[in-house]
């Protein structure tokens, strides 16, 4: 499918995970010259046979020092920056009681202060052109509580009206902030607790589509969000979860 991105300029964070590194190829694929950054910069070492249209950048989304040397990085590389992505995230898998002070506090530096101070230092370069797109990778944690996700519930709502209040006062700028919020995808991250292809099969049954989200299922919602077509679509959180928030919290009656 072509989404029109041909000659787009963008970062993605988080690079070197699932997500994050299909939606790299994804957005190569469409034309686009990317910047992927991570925190585990030799996980991105595979990154180099897509040639020079992609750099790989070490990046630590909770210094600020290192979001600006990054951002300012890809944008003068680039000649410009039209895409952020970030994909940048830590998930805690804990009850309320056994989860800690210090669980809350890196839940929420790295899923929304994070994702603010990236888009903080690329809204002040895309203001100058007039003109940008940032895409924040929520969950459907963040509206709906799970057990154990105390603290990656609360950073993911948070990011839901982070992106809000963003797009809210960058519209004016031309500059359009959207979240996505996978439900479960078949990812490292996942098959931590999904850990044999039975209780994968299981879960599955659970969501109307019957299948876990993929990573390239995510990708093609960002890459249209980043698009042409999506351009009056602001401030929004879009679920991509194969149904599974009607089922609410109910478990499914077994036969």
């Amino acid at each position: 499918m072509d989404y029109a991105l041909q000659g787009k300029r963008a970062l993605v964070t988080g690079a070197a995970g699932d997500i994050g590194s299909t939606l790299v190829r994804e957005l190569h694929a469409q034309g686009c010259q990317v910047a992927a950054g991570d925190l585990d910069s030799d996980s991105m070492s595979g990154l180099n046979e897509l040639g020079d249209k992609v750099i790989a950048l070490p990046l630590d989304v909770t210094r600020e020092e290192s979001v600006q040397h990054a951002v300012q990085t890809a944008h003068d590389h680039f000649g410009g920056l039209d895409i952020v992505v970030n994909v940048a995230g830590v998930l805690c898998r804990k009850s309320f009681f056994e989860t800690t002070q210090q669980d809350f506090a890196d839940s929420l530096a790295v899923n929304v202060t994070g994702p603010f101070l990236v888009s903080k230092a690329a809204a002040r370069l895309m203001k100058d052109q007039g003109q940008g797109v940032i895409i924040n990778i929520s969950s459907i944690s963040g509206s709906r509580a799970i057990e154990n996700r105390t603290a990656y519930g609360s950073s993911k709502a948070a990011l839901d009206l982070l992106t809000q209040s963003a797009a809210l006062e960058l519209g004016a700028h031309g500059i359009r902030v959207v979240a996505v919020a996978p439900g479960v995808v078949d990812s490292r991250m996942a098959r931590v607790r999904l850990n044999t292809a039975q209780l994968r099969a299981e879960f599955a049954r659970n969501i109307p589509l019957q299948r876990l989200a993929t990573p390239y299922d995510i990708a093609q919602v960002v890459m249209f969000l980043a698009s042409p077509a999506a351009s009056y679509i602001t401030g929004e959180t879009v679920s991509v979860d194969g149904g599974l928030l009607t089922r609410q919290s109910l478990p499914r009656p077994t036969k």
